[in-house]
């Protein structure tokens, strides 16, 4: 093989005191070209750590340079091959297997060409090629082993087990509120515990990830019911999750509170698209969790509490009222949502933001209508929250009279940052701030040039910089 060697317009030595500076190669053999041979033996690999998959490779290397009818052997000037024998530790790239564990959902009924477009087959193709998905979805499966279709009596419970998977998720619930099949979240909580408990005690110890069922829209009476999935199992999954530290990914809101034919055409199964919807959620939950890290922020002296699957606190700083949701994986730079108030009034924002890696905070300015109070209060906590690690930018979620607040940070101290806000007055009048710490009312759509969302800049002595 040969390669060229680069000119170089740094100072380099040519011979015994010498040295100069011009565009000749950066050294001195090959003048520009060199022809070179390379050959090695005592090749060995030997594992390091096979569960991890790491192997570690030596060899023994001998390059030869012919320049100019010279021959140098670079075992003699060890500063350019480094070592002659030198040990390297090579990481194989290990593909991680996903079972998708669950019903007629995901198993696929009614999608035409269900192995290509069922949320298992869809989901395949977007992690990228370190995954292999694979669907192990029973049509009427339930949880509940006194159920008309346990999952744990199906043949695809012991093959998702044969396949010694790294992630498993889990989706089985709507099958458990039939008439027949319905004890109570109680009782059904504990079944699908066990199932995940099954799972994670295998040689593989996969990550397990309970996935809510989405909403039904079913009409009819003595079956599948949409009222016990929103009110009973929803919330018990999301129990379940938060006690037993397991993944949890939000499916109940992602098809709207409304029927729609195109995404769930019978009303209880999702189509293709739909599925597609699912698979797209489910990939970037995996993609998230890959790129982040396990949160360490813990309140001092908190006191735990369940929101929707992930961890909160209640804590006290300074003797206020405040609250944190920490994701199962928080993002790079610990990027947090500022609540302003109602808190888990219309979660869904709060909990896509969670599986994304945000925290959710909260600190209580209750009927102090943004004033000037309630603005030192949140200062302060804002320099807490900095001094625990907390990312430089927040983003503020202002809802009904929280908007208040909202709005007034907007209009101070302009131009020093940003972040985006949105929120309305508790009589429906959306006010923004003139600046001043006035408000002016726009009556109940937003001012022209605010497009519904504001940009907050402020910053200062310890304040907040968007």
């Amino acid at each position: 093989m040969y390669y060229y060697q680069a000119a170089s317009r740094y100072r380099t030595g040519y011979g015994p005191g010498s040295s100069r500076e011009d565009d000749r190669p950066a050294f001195c053999f090959g003048h520009g070209l060199s022809y070179t041979s390379s050959e090695y033996n005592d090749l060995k690999a030997d594992p390091v750590c096979p569960a991890t998959g790491s192997i570690r490779l030596s060899f023994r290397l001998k390059t030869t340079v012919r320049v100019l009818q010279t021959e140098y052997h670079m075992r003699q000037i060890l500063i350019f091959c480094f070592l002659l024998v030198f040990p390297a530790v090579i990481r194989a790239e290990k593909t991680l297997k996903v079972a998708c564990v669950g019903n007629s959902i995901t198993y696929g009924a009614g999608i035409a060409g269900r192995e290509n477009n069922s949320y298992p087959a869809q989901l395949q193709q977007l992690p990228g090629e370190g995954y292999r998905v694979e669907n192990f979805g029973h049509n009427g499966a339930t949880a509940a082993s006194w159920g008309d279709y346990p999952y744990t009596d199906m043949p695809e419970f012991e093959r998702s087990k044969e396949f010694a998977p790294d992630i498993v998720l889990l989706k089985l619930g709507t099958n458990d509120t039939r008439p027949q099949n319905w004890r109570g979240a109680e009782p059904f909580a504990a079944e699908l515990g066990r199932l995940a408990d099954t799972y994670r005690n295998l040689p593989s110890h996969p990550q397990v990830i309970v996935l809510t069922p989405v909403r039904c829209f079913l009409t009819e009476e003595g079956t599948i019911s949409p009222q016990k999935i929103a009110g009973e199992v929803r919330p018990a999954v999301e129990k379940l999750a938060c006690e037993r530290g397991l993944g949890i990914i939000n499916l109940f809101n992602l098809f709207g509170d409304r029927w729609d034919a195109t995404l769930m055409p019978d009303r209880l199964h999702p189509s293709a698209i739909g599925a597609g919807m699912i698979a797209r959620k489910v990939g970037d939950y995996l993609l998230a969790g890959e790129k982040g890290r396990k949160p360490s922020f813990v309140p001092e002296g908190a006191t735990a509490f369940c929101f929707h699957g992930f961890r909160g606190y209640d804590f006290r700083p300074e003797g206020t009222d405040c609250k944190v949701v920490c994701p199962a994986r928080e993002a790079e730079g610990r990027p947090w949502v500022w609540r302003a108030r109602f808190w888990g009034h219309e979660p869904q924002t709060d909990i896509d933001l969670l599986e994304k890696g945000f925290h959710i905070v909260c600190c209580d300015v209750a009927d102090l209508y943004g004033s000037d109070k309630a603005t030192e209060r949140w200062d302060r906590f804002y320099r807490y929250l900095r001094k625990h690690g907390f990312h430089r930018k927040a983003v503020l979620e202002g809802m009904s009279r929280g908007g208040l607040i909202v709005y007034k940070l907007g209009g101070e101290e302009p131009g020093q940052g940003s972040v985006h806000l949105c929120g309305c007055t508790g009589d429906g009048h959306h006010q923004l701030a003139d600046g001043k710490g006035h408000f002016r009312r726009v009556g109940r759509r937003y001012a022209p040039d605010d497009g519904g969302v504001r940009l907050r800049q402020r910053t200062g002595s310890g304040g907040m910089e968007g």
